[in-house]
């Protein structure tokens, strides 16, 4: 059942106040579902954004982190060292975001070697924001 199963958002975020949108995508060969430059208003109380940022992302429900997260980092691998190179030539930090929201239960939260390795290779800091939704167990 999938109302059952978590909601797993996963971004990579490329961020930095020299980061160039157009260049970037036509490095990585990759469109950005999200841009901001700082200072722009964004979100509901149009708060100035504090970064300049080029963001993919992908949001699924499921029982397993892992899956999507590879599924992100296969759009930009064939270009990881031109990722590198950028990040070298304009200062752009790397970062993969995993927003869960539990709903009923919490997703497999295990990463393989193979993606701790593409994370290490793409340089990449891993952020997790956890929200839990479950409803408290009054029995306990």
């Amino acid at each position: 059942m999938t109302e059952n199963l978590a909601r797993i958002r996963v971004m990579l975020v490329l961020s930095g106040d020299r980061l160039d949108f157009e260049e970037t995508s036509a490095l990585l060969g990759v469109q950005p579902d999200m841009v901001r430059r700082k200072g722009e208003p964004f979100g509901s109380r149009n708060t100035p954004s504090v970064e300049t940022f080029w963001e993919k992302s992908l949001d699924v429900t499921g029982d397993n982190i892992e899956p999507p997260l590879l599924k992100v980092i296969e759009t930009v691998w064939p270009r990881r060292r031109e990722l590198a190179a950028l990040r070298t030539k304009k200062g752009i930090s790397v970062t993969m975001v995993l927003w869960i929201d539990a709903l009923e239960s919490w997703p497999v939260m295990i990463l393989g070697a193979n993606t701790v390795a593409r994370l290490a290779a793409l340089d990449a800091s891993l952020d997790m924001d956890l929200a839990d939704y479950r409803a408290p167990d009054l029995d306990a």
